[in-house]
C-alpha cells in the first residue's frame, strides 16, 4: 500500500505535515511513532467550529525529546500536565476532515485506536 502524504492547507503548502506509512507515522517533529507507540487517535473539538485528530503515544517522553526546537519542546512537556495530546491536526490546516485521517491511519495500521 502507498504511504498516505498529509500536506499543509495553509501557509506553506509544500510543507509535509505527516506521511502515513505501514511502519507508522512519520512526522516533522517527532520523526516515527511506530504503530506500538500509539495510545490513542481522538477527534477533539477545536477553535472556531472545526476539529483536530489528536494523537496520544505510551511514552511522551520520548518524543518530546526529539523536538529540536526547544521552546516547542517545553511547550510539549507542560501539556502533558493537562492531558494533552502529543500532537494534534486540525481539519483547517490538513484539508480534511479528522475521521477521513484517522480512517486512513488505521487502514495502514491495520487496525483500530481506541477513541
Amino acid at each position: 500500500m502507498e504511504p498516505f502524504v498529509v500536506r499543509s492547507r495553509s501557509g506553506n503548502r509544500d510543507k509535509v505535515m505527516m506521511t502515513v506509512t505501514m511502519d507508522g507515522l512519520e512526522t516533522a517533529l517527532c520523526g516515527l511513532i511506530p504503530w506500538s507507540a500509539i495510545a490513542r487517535l481522538r477527534v477533539a473539538p477545536g477553535a472556531h467550529g472545526t476539529n483536530r485528530l489528536e494523537i496520544y503515544v505510551h511514552d511522551r517522553s520520548e518524543y518530546a525529546r526529539r523536538i529540536d526546537r526547544r521552546w516547542l519542546r517545553l511547550f510539549t512537556r507542560a501539556v502533558r500536565l493537562f492531558g494533552g495530546a502529543l500532537l494534534g491536526f486540525p481539519e483547517r490546516v490538513i484539508g480534511m476532515t479528522p475521521e477521513e485521517l484517522r480512517a486512513e491511519i488505521e487502514l495502514r495500521a491495520g487496525r483500530s485506536f481506541p477513541r
